[in-house]
């Protein structure tokens, strides 16, 4: 079996500029985007209304559709779907409940970056809000209840839709952050470093994050995660940042919700990057005058396709086990190929922890985990690396 690579794509990364119109973004994939929030706490986009919040001082922070290329199961997912199950083939069933309110409608009306206008039909009573209906250009959405999501930071006055909805060929799964309207001038430094709000912008965290790991990660997935997320913890401020390796399935909220920083272990799903490029992570940040949000998904299906694991294989788990025990297996440089996929995955590992922690692509070509090809070729950080996230964090 040989490893076939001929072009990595470590991320796909979505970002926003503050006061400017909103660009929408569609995510294109091969499955069903409900994978991206199943085994999280959906509320069935009920939620809490805290004590003064101001439903009339919002405006666009950011949004993203995913979006399927067809309901329709190919070949490969339907062979997922009778593959024997193994360690890894647990998918947790999100836990919610059905309310009546009795209560008073608003509609929000938000023109999407994406040139769309929805309108939010919400269902308010003394201390909760629902969402009650959407429509998109005056069209009504049949939306999947049990995939809806709503969060609310009452300190920040964001609100946070998530709605799942079929049309007569697709699936969508779109997400609405919202917050106050600010203006500002962001800090640059002289140095023409790459961040997510543009080259040499300072737009970083502002308080303390916890990332929280959720689903049924392989151990040898899970140990380049903590790997790639202690590349940087020495050159980040002490206790700024925190990872949960194993957070419990009754916990774990859907990346919609602003209040959680998930790393999600995704089974069934792929993007449409193409037969000869590979997304097997992605970074989804939320960004207006800092970064209130970033959540991580890790798509199983495109790591094994990337190892040449399909369809042989139906989970990394398996995979891992056959190429750990066959030595004779060799890849690049002859190393054995269980070596090459676990540096594979801690480059990954660490690339995707640089964007969520607030740094862009190095399209400069320079040495660095953050370009798009890792020239770095190890799990360790170049001297740009930590030049940049040192002055980003001073």
């Amino acid at each position: 079996m040989k490893i076939k690579i001929i072009l990595i794509v470590l991320a796909l990364i979505f970002s926003a500029a503050c006061d400017k119109k909103k660009k929408g973004r569609e995510w294109i994939s091969h499955g069903d985007p409900a994978e991206l929030v199943q085994g999280t706490n959906l509320n069935k986009g009920v939620a809490t209304l805290p004590p003064g919040f101001d439903l009339d001082n919002l405006y666009l922070i950011d949004q993203t559709t995913i979006v399927s290329k067809s309901i329709r199961p190919t070949a490969e997912e339907l062979y997922a779907e009778q593959a024997p199950k193994d360690r890894t083939s647990t998918v947790f069933v999100a836990a919610a409940e059905n309310e009546i309110l009795d209560a008073q409608r608003t509609q929000l009306t938000v023109s999407g970056g994406d040139a769309h206008v929805y309108k939010i039909d919400l269902v308010q009573s003394h201390s909760q809000l629902q969402i009650n209906s959407v429509s998109k250009d005056g069209v009504t959405l049949n939306i999947q209840p049990e995939y809806s999501h709503l969060s609310l930071d009452s300190l920040t006055n964001q609100i946070t839709f998530l709605f799942y909805w079929k049309d007569a060929e697709f699936i969508h799964l779109t997400r609405i952050y919202m917050g106050p309207r600010i203006s500002a001038n962001f800090q640059k430094t002289a140095e023409k470093f790459y961040y997510l709000m543009g080259k040499g912008v300072l737009v970083k965290w502002q308080k303390p994050v916890r990332f929280n790991v959720c689903g049924n990660f392989p151990d040898e997935l899970q140990d380049s995660m903590q790997k790639g997320f202690n590349a940087w913890t020495p050159h980040l401020p002490a206790s700024m940042f925190s990872l949960n390796s194993r957070a419990s399935s009754t916990v774990c909220l859907p990346f919609s919700d602003l209040n959680f920083r998930g790393i999600y272990f995704v089974r069934n799903f792929r993007t449409s990057s193409g037969q000869n490029m590979f997304v097997p992570a992605a970074v989804l940040p939320a960004i207006s005058t800092e970064i209130y949000d970033s959540d991580m998904f890790v798509f199983e299906r495109e790591f094994l396709v990337m190892f040449g694991g399909e369809p042989a294989f139906t989970s990394l788990s398996g995979l891992f086990d056959y190429i750990e025990y066959r030595s004779e297996i060799r890849a690049y440089n002859d190393e054995p190929l269980y070596t090459v996929a676990n540096k594979l995955m801690t480059q990954t590992m660490t690339h995707e922890f640089g964007h969520s922690f607030g740094l862009d692509h190095n399209f400069d070509g320079e040495l660095s985990a953050m370009s798009y090809d890792d020239k770095t070729e190890s799990d360790q950080l170049s001297t740009y690396d930590i030049q940049a996230i040192r002055a980003l964090y001073k």
